[in-house]
């Protein structure tokens, strides 16, 4: 089990490269998830800790597992991540998803790719 202050630099740094994968600003997220700015550069510099409240609503509000943002293991998050967009979603385009994701696999596009 991390300690807090670790835990809250993993969390941080989750942030921060979920940001800069969408191409966004701090700005930008504190303003869609409702928190200020200093509050959400220190989450991401790993200096301040957040309630389960507050991970819940950041989590639900970017569409992202409140898993991607508490664990290192990349793979495992992006796929809690798919999950957490399509949970919402209407069955057909569940459904979709999945044969999209399923002939990916079948094509071997990135056979040796990792992350």
């Amino acid at each position: 089990m991390k300690d807090k202050k670790a835990l809250m630099l993993t969390i941080g740094n989750n942030l921060r490269e979920y940001r800069l994968s969408m191409k966004m600003t701090q700005d930008e997220i504190a303003e869609k998830a409702g928190l200020s700015v200093p509050f959400y550069a220190n989450l991401e510099r790993g200096v301040k800790g957040m309630s389960l409240y507050t991970l819940a609503e950041l989590s639900k509000t970017l569409g992202i597992s409140a898993d991607y943002l508490l664990f290192n293991d990349s793979c495992e998050g992006h796929i809690k991540n798919i999950e957490a967009m399509l949970r919402t979603e209407s069955e057909d385009t569940v459904i979709l998803a999945e044969k999209l994701v399923k002939l990916l696999v079948e094509s071997r596009v990135f056979p040796n790719h990792t992350t």
